[in-house]
């Protein structure tokens, strides 16, 4: 639908930022009404896929579709590759961010889930992903990673994000470059992927760019590597506690 509002604007010769931004806002009004009848809810997606490989110390990793949950449905294929590699990863709609801190706050208090917090999101999914990040900073929990697919803010990124690496689709729309505040002591990467020569072939755009095989697999070779090296610096050591009492 929205691919088919730029070609009309192109032939009115009306701006089709402009012309993506009302359709944007009209697609989220309707949204928002099915978010306030409870039909979207936060119970989280998850996927029964064989594993593949021996067991991993996976942490928590949640994956968040973006608009009206039909936008971002390599969200979900994403969260069966990592399911393949025993990551026991969940695929969420938007929601609410509290109750999705609230979920990740109990397991990690309960110590339900040993190893790192990762949060990954595309478009309104992302932005999520990053509000989610703050809310966990307010209660002192630390985030080990978030993976964002061409947000539409620029933030937040707060400083209990130990990585956070941002996959736009470059060019001047609403997609966003993330910027941290200058104090932030975590690593902040935002990656153009209209600019990698290995990705000219496949045409990225924000509608496809969370479906690209590709930045799955770099995503997941990411992930894994946090998982490993958390269980190896973890390893006869005990969970820190949260700074801040949630008590």
């Amino acid at each position: 639908m929205l691919d088919a509002q730029l070609l009309l604007a192109n032939v009115l010769q009306i701006n089709p930022l402009d012309r993506l931004r009302r359709s944007v806002r009209v697609v989220a009004a309707g949204a928002a009404l099915v978010l306030a009848s409870g039909c979207a809810g936060d119970r989280p997606v998850r996927e029964s896929t064989a594993c593949v490989s021996g067991p991993v110390d996976q942490g928590q990793v949640y994956l968040i579709r973006g608009l009206a949950d039909v936008f971002s449905l390599g969200m979900d294929t994403l969260a069966k590759k990592l399911q393949q590699q025993c990551v026991d990863a969940e695929t969420w709609r938007l929601g609410t961010v509290d109750a999705k801190r609230d979920l990740i706050e109990s397991r990690y208090l309960a110590n339900e889930r040993r190893g790192p917090i990762v949060l990954l999101g595309h478009s309104f999914g992302a932005d999520m992903a990053m509000r989610i990040a703050g809310a966990l900073d307010e209660r002192g929990i630390p985030v080990d990673l978030v993976v964002t697919f061409d947000p539409t803010e620029d933030g937040p990124v707060t400083d209990n994000v130990r990585k956070l690496i941002n996959l736009h689709s470059g060019g001047d729309g609403i997609w966003k470059i993330v910027r941290a505040p200058q104090d932030f002591t975590g690593e902040l990467v935002n990656v153009d992927v209209s600019r990698r020569v290995d990705l000219v072939d496949q045409s990225l755009n924000h509608f496809n760019l969370e479906k690209s095989p590709k930045l799955h697999d770099e995503v997941i070779a990411e992930i894994l590597e946090i998982i490993r090296r958390n269980a190896t610096t973890t390893t006869d050591q005990t969970r820190p506690e949260p700074s801040i009492d949630a008590g």
